[in-house]
């Protein structure tokens, strides 16, 4: 029983296998042609030429039977594998496109999460400014300062996903 592992190789060879059996079908040819001279010195000497013509079909396997139904069973084995090397090439090209949109999706994250951070940023500014300008308690820069924090951990985690996409899209290329 083979694997599930199919290639080019083993397609082209089972294809050879296949043209293979034929060879079972085609009939031996013998050609000869004899030439030399009898009789006696009494009788004299004649020319005599034999010209012999031999074609043998062999009847060993159920008149060509067992070798038609290789042929056919090669055939068909040989249609199962080409299958399943179209369905490997399917399966490769999904993980690719997979793998790509993974990585566009984990850029577009790293996009959004700079933005977060910026926004967060000016949000920290402006808290701290008006807690300067007495306008604001102590605690709207503490919550400024945790979405801030937040944002940064927002942005290596959005990065640390593009990177695994990255290199899961190289494993599949």
């Amino acid at each position: 029983m083979k694997s599930n592992n199919v290639n080019y190789q083993e397609v082209n060879a089972d294809k050879i296998k296949k043209q293979a059996n034929y060879t079972d079908m085609i009939p031996d040819l013998t050609l000869a042609y004899q030439e030399g001279y009898a009789g006696t010195r009494r009788t004299g000497l004649r020319e005599n030429r034999i010209l012999l013509f031999n074609a043998t079909i062999s009847a060993g396997k159920n008149i060509y039977a067992g070798t038609i139904t290789q042929i056919k069973a090669d055939d068909e084995f040989l249609k199962s594998q080409q299958i399943q090397l179209q369905k490997k090439e399917q399966e490769i090209k999904t993980a690719i496109l997979t793998s790509f949109l993974a990585k566009e999706n984990a850029n577009m994250s790293i996009n959004a999460s700079e933005k977060e951070l910026a926004a967060a940023q000016e949000s920290l500014k402006l808290a701290i400014g008006s807690y300067k300008a007495g306008q604001s308690p102590f605690t709207d820069v503490l919550d400024a300062q945790t979405v801030k924090t937040n944002a940064k951990l927002n942005l290596v985690k959005s990065t640390i996903e593009y990177n695994k996409a990255q290199i899961q899209l190289l494993f599949e290329s």
